[in-house]
């Protein structure tokens, strides 16, 4: 999956889906995957 991976944005793959990020992120906490924060992502790539 594009968003674990950390390949995509969320932007991006709700744009390409053609919803909302919101439901993007709906879908995702339905779906039981961990939802990443951007200081997350941040302070794991400065590691």
């Amino acid at each position: 999956m594009y968003y674990k991976e950390g390949a995509l944005g969320v932007n991006i793959i709700a744009k390409k889906l053609g919803i909302s990020k919101m439901m993007f992120y709906k879908y995702l906490r339905h779906r039981g995957v961990k939802i990443h924060s951007k200081q997350t992502t941040e302070t794991q790539s400065k590691d």
